[in-house]
């Protein structure tokens, strides 16, 4: 409890000087409160979140409806816009007030006020210093830390898509070793296939070479019979002239008659000739 006490008396206090000194710093460029300049009676506050006129109005100046009035020490860009670090001027006396009534709850003395306003305004002066030294203001470091800030954001998401990357590339083994698989597949596949195609052209070769021996030998039939047809006929023809010369001979002064047996004879002959020379056709045509 008495930890609780000393930090709500801590904040209490360090509130209070605040609002005595004005010790606080805003980024004018972004600002849409622009308080008036220095005015008797009158203190600086800053907006947090979850501000609004209306309820600050209720706290400084008991009343909602007051609202209006902080136009007295204020121009707003948009009353019904404001945000935190913005600096806004209201009354002094309800600051005072404030005081008053922590004084009076014994939550802070006059003394310590005094010490820690003297303190606060020793830090003011000595950053006033300071930033005339380096030349640096206070809004310059509010805006230096935005963008430190936002290059914190940037890295992080840079950071969270290297990860990303990271494990893209920590999955191609998987990757890379499944097509591997897949293109050893196929390329045993295409290996029996070729050496399905290399058997069929050896079992071509071997029947083109059986077919090339049974045309070879059925040639040589061919040209046998063919001879034989030849040598046939021609004893055909040579028997059918010798007959025919036997028959001129008879009708060139023989008495004796042809008999049936010679008639016959020359006939055979002729016929004989006549089916050699159909044969030796027929087999030529095939």
């Amino acid at each position: 409890m008495k930890i609780m006490k000393s930090i709500l008396r801590f904040s209490l206090v360090l509130s209070i000087c605040l609002f005595l000194t004005g010790a606080a710093y805003i980024l004018t460029a972004s600002a849409k409160i622009t308080p008036n300049p220095d005015m008797e009676g009158t203190t600086l506050i800053t907006i947090v979140k979850g501000d609004t006129l209306w309820d600050l109005a209720i706290k400084h100046l008991e009343d909602p409806m007051k609202w209006p009035e902080f136009r007295q020490y204020n121009t707003f860009t948009n009353p019904d816009q404001i945000y935190p670090d913005e600096m806004m001027r209201i009354p002094a006396k309800m600051v005072e007030e404030i005081i008053e009534e922590a004084v009076e709850e014994d939550m802070v003395t006059m003394s310590e006020l005094e010490m820690i306003k003297e303190e606060l305004a020793a830090m003011a002066a000595r950053a006033m210093a300071a930033e005339e030294a380096v030349g640096v203001t206070a809004a310059d470091v509010t805006a230096i830390k935005k963008m430190v800030e936002d290059l914190i954001a940037q890295q992080k998401m840079v950071e969270g898509g290297l990860q990303g990357v990271k494990d893209e590339v920590a999955g191609m083994p998987a990757v890379v070793d499944k097509i591997n698989a897949s293109l050893m597949e196929h390329a045993e596949a295409s290996k029996k296939k070729i050496s399905k195609v290399h058997e069929e052209v050896e079992a071509a070769r071997g029947d083109v070479a059986e077919l090339r021996k049974t045309v070879k030998e059925k040639h040589k039939a061919g040209m046998e019979a063919h001879k034989a047809s030849e040598e046939m006929l021609a004893a055909g023809i040579k028997a059918n002239a010798d007959s025919l010369d036997k028959l001129h001979t008879m009708h060139r002064g023989a008495t004796e008659e042809p008999n049936n047996t010679k008639r016959t004879l020359a006939f055979l002959t002729t016929l004989a000739g006549t089916a050699a020379w159909f044969a030796l056709s027929s087999l030529d045509m095939d």
